[in-house]
């Protein structure tokens, strides 16, 4: 199923999204200090988990601008 852009932007203002959204932000925080002191071997491996994690927290934003983009154009854009 997808989401619809105003099913997206229903979701950016929903509280339990915003609580959500609030805890991955706290990870993200703690996941990028985490980097200055880490192993050269787990540098990667923290870099793309918050890379990972900031995309989760704008993926309404995401889907939004995709269906936005959609709807002006007439053209399917890929959901990759």
């Amino acid at each position: 199923m997808d989401i619809t852009r105003q099913q997206a932007i229903d979701l950016q203002h929903d509280a339990k999204w915003i609580a959500l959204k609030k805890e991955m932000e706290g990870i993200i925080a703690v996941e990028t200090d985490n980097l200055v002191r880490c192993a050269d071997s787990d540098f990667i491996r923290l870099q793309e988990r918050v890379r990972a994690l900031k995309f989760c927290v704008k993926l309404p934003e995401i889907i939004a601008e995709r269906e936005e983009d959609e709807s002006d154009s007439g053209l399917i854009l890929p959901r990759s």
